[in-house]
């Protein structure tokens, strides 16, 4: 049987993709204008603002920190200390160095349905998914972490369908540096790198039978092997460990309470559910993701060259309200980057009219979830999930 060699993709023309990064800052530095002055709310104030200027002012000298009873990871507060430090400490520049740093997303979106198999048009419709989807726009507008660490995930993913291992390691750790969370990434990179390491996996998937299900457990063995290729993807777990390590040293405990509390239960399990397959018009972005992994599933011929980065792809969104089951909207922002290249991707296998149909609807259908309730949960930070928080800050 003849060998598919599933190489990676080739990157996108660096001044193209340079120039779409370019846009999309420019465009939704545009879209987000009135957000610029807009004061501090939510965990802003709570935690990142405060930890920022702790930061400015104390900078390495870790005595300054000791006897808080947390600190966040500190990449995304320690850009900011840079800013207030070097530029100014206005909410202009804050909101404006938040905002340039989460439209980085669009572009790698476009680029991880590129890698996947999309064409030009795909990717465009993956990146206008993205950027229409409710969580996204609304957390555009807000000074937390969800969304620097959901474009540093998307970014690391990218690198991965590219095959860069080096390169995930470095972006990785640099996102478990702003939310803890983005560790979910590493499990599907580790399994794409062991796959496309493990010769019998790319070959064509011939039809289900006894003979073939014994050979695959023979192959088990040199599988496992081949995760000893994947090992890059253990940098970011090591960077996390000696976070976790030194928040201890500084605080007394590797994790609070309360946040341990926030991860671990049911309650906050099916939040984690809830806002990863049904909230925010996810329904409907998984339905347009549905034409391009069902056929992956399946392999034989209906499966093209990239079968195993759509699968790891689609693993990437099942994993993540697993690996981190808190119950706010905005925690399960980092898989949005994922679901929606394969939405783009699946709307390319559907034929000129239903494309159009679908796209539509889907458009539509994001731009009225900007406001509107939730059928759950409308209290409190639940409220982030789209614009209606400005409603509460006007009232505050």
């Amino acid at each position: 049987m003849k060998q598919v060699m599933n190489t990676p993709p080739r990157p996108l023309a660096s001044a193209s993709f340079l120039l779409l990064c370019t846009l999309s800052a420019a465009a939704l530095l545009l879209a987000k204008g009135s957000s610029l002055a807009e004061p501090y709310y939510w965990d802003a104030v709570g935690c990142y603002m405060p930890q920022a200027r702790e930061l400015a002012r104390h900078g390495l000298n870790l005595a300054g920190y000791r006897g808080l009873p947390f600190i966040r990871p500190p990449l995304y507060t320690g850009v900011l200390a840079l800013f207030m430090d070097y530029v100014s400490e206005s909410r202009l520049v804050v909101h404006a160095v938040t905002i340039v740093w989460g439209a980085l997303t669009l572009p790698a979106v476009y680029a991880i349905c590129r890698a996947l198999g999309g064409g030009r048009a795909a990717g465009l419709l993956a990146l206008a998914l993205c950027a229409l989807s409710p969580t996204y726009f609304a957390q555009l507008g807000m000074v937390q972490t969800d969304l620097p660490a959901t474009t540093l995930c998307a970014w690391a993913w990218l690198l991965v369908l590219y095959g860069r291992r080096a390169g995930f390691a470095a972006l990785a750790s640099l996102a478990v540096l702003t939310k803890e969370s983005s560790i979910f990434i590493c499990l599907p990179a580790a399994l794409l790198i062991a796959i496309r390491h493990t010769d019998w996996l790319m070959q064509p998937t011939p039809p289900p039978s006894p003979a073939r299900a014994r050979l695959a457990r023979g192959r088990l063995l040199p599988f496992i092997g081949s995760l000893l290729y994947a090992w890059p993807t253990a940098v970011p777990a090591l960077v996390l460990l000696l976070w976790l390590m030194l928040h201890r040293a500084l605080t007394g405990h590797l994790v609070a309470a309360d946040h341990l509390e926030a991860i671990l239960s049911l309650p906050t399990l099916s939040g984690a559910l809830l806002h990863s397959f049904v909230e925010s018009g996810r329904p409907l972005l998984l339905a347009a993701a549905c034409p391009a992994v069902l056929p992956a599933l399946r392999g034989g011929a209906e499966a093209d060259g990239r079968r195993w980065e759509v699968l790891m792809t689609a693993l990437g969104v099942l994993v993540l309200p697993l690996v981190f089951s808190a119950g706010l909207p905005r925690y399960m922002l980092l898989s949005l980057p994922l679901l929606c290249a394969l939405g783009g991707l699946g709307l390319q296998r559907l034929t000129r009219e239903q494309r159009l149909g679908a796209t539509v609807l889907l458009g539509a259908a994001l731009l009225l979830g900007w406001h509107g309730d939730s059928f759950h949960d409308n209290s409190g930070y639940h409220l982030e999930r789209n614009l209606e928080y400005k409603a509460l800050l006007r009232l505050h």
